[in-house]
């Protein structure tokens, strides 16, 4: 195992030869979540990626589940679903403006990253695409 050092104002994560591991029970003999392992660790500095669109596609009701772990949310992503494109979608089953409300609802005041791959396949189709789905974020 390698323990890094990071906050150093400098930017750079070295090796940290004389950190100390902290042994978390997170996981039970049924398996867990990314959320267990975050709770076990209760660190401000450790928090979870939540990812719209996975959410969807693994467990759906997605506004419900951002009320449930909000406290441990430090990151956002976004994907249409079907086939992880377009936000604006015709097919789109999430509906982003109705989500980026309930993330600010629960006090998430983090960045919201567009990880969507533009179905145009041309630079200024995928620019409006970022641009569309940047102004249905936008709430």
């Amino acid at each position: 195992t390698i323990v890094a050092n990071g906050n150093n104002g400098v930017g750079i994560a070295g090796v940290d030869w004389g950190a100390q591991l902290v042994t978390a029970r997170a996981l039970g003999r049924c398996g867990g979540s990314t959320v267990d392992i975050v709770e076990a660790v209760s660190s401000a500095r450790v928090k979870v990626l939540f990812d719209l669109y996975h959410v969807q596609i693994m467990h759906g009701d997605v506004s419900r589940r951002i009320r449930q772990h909000a406290p441990w949310i430090g990151h956002v992503h976004t994907a249409g679903n079907p086939g992880r494109c377009d936000l604006d979608a015709p097919d789109q089953e999430l509906n982003y403006p109705a989500l980026m409300k309930v993330l600010v609802e629960v006090g998430y005041r983090g960045f919201v990253g567009q990880e969507f791959i533009p179905r145009a396949g041309d630079k200024g189709g995928n620019l409006k695409a970022v641009r569309s789905a940047v102004a249905l974020c936008d709430v």
